[in-house]
Parts: C-alpha cells; structure tokens; sequence
C-alpha cells in the first residue's frame, strides 16, 4: 500500500478502536471472517481487550494476514505484554519470537521496521 492509503487504513483503525469495547462480544464472527478488514476488526478489539485467550489466534495473523495487519497484531500482542506479562509471560514470548520469524521470513518485501521493532522489545523483556 502506498503512504497515503496506510495513512487512510491508520484513521479506520483509530475509529475501529472507539468502538472496539463495544464490539467485543463479535469478536469470535470478526476473528472468524474470510474478510481482512474484519479480522483487523478483532485484531483492533484484542488491543483495547487483551486477553491470553486469544494468543494462539493473534499468532496465526503473522501466517496468513497481510503486513498492515502484522502491524496491528503486534500491537495487540505488545498490550497483551503490557497487562497480562505476569499470567502468560511465556506463551506471550513464544508468539513474539513466532511472529518475528515469520516476519523474517516473508517473501513480500522487507519487513515493516516499526513491526520488528515491536516484537524486538517484547522479546528483551526480562
């Protein structure tokens, strides 16, 4: 996508997070979609909601979704760091280090630095 179009993605996802609470008991039909906005949608909600319950699922957005949506699941995982590092520290590590050879290992272009960036300092964490 083209700087403008990310800037244009970046202002949805901003109103997808005012609303991302309300949202939250459509998640599993979001997070269930064939369609990438509506997985974007429950990657936003798992952002403003982390919970370990959905680690298994974010780590499989690494595999499949595109590099927009990377960047989202990374920030999700980086608030479920923030909040529940105590209670899921070593799963939350594993899907870091995951996400981050998958990253390595696309084929699409470079890896967004600001995504790798997100999972480094997940991983440096004590």
């Amino acid at each position: 996508a083209s700087d403008a179009e990310i800037v244009q993605m970046n202002k949805v996802v901003s109103q997808m997070r005012a609303l991302a609470i309300s949202c939250a008991p459509y998640w599993q039909d979001y997070a269930d979609s064939s369609r990438p906005g509506d997985r974007l949608a429950a990657v936003v909600i798992v952002q403003m909601s982390p919970d370990p319950k959905y680690l298994d699922w974010l780590a499989e957005r690494f595999k499949v979704d595109r590099p927009f949506i990377f960047y989202h699941a990374a920030l999700a995982l980086q608030n479920m760091a923030d909040e529940c590092w105590m209670e899921a520290r070593d799963k939350i590590k594993a899907v870091a280090k995951e996400a981050l050879a998958q990253l390595q290992a696309f084929t699409g272009g470079e890896p967004d630095k600001k995504t790798v960036d997100i999972l480094k300092i997940i991983l440096e964490r004590a």
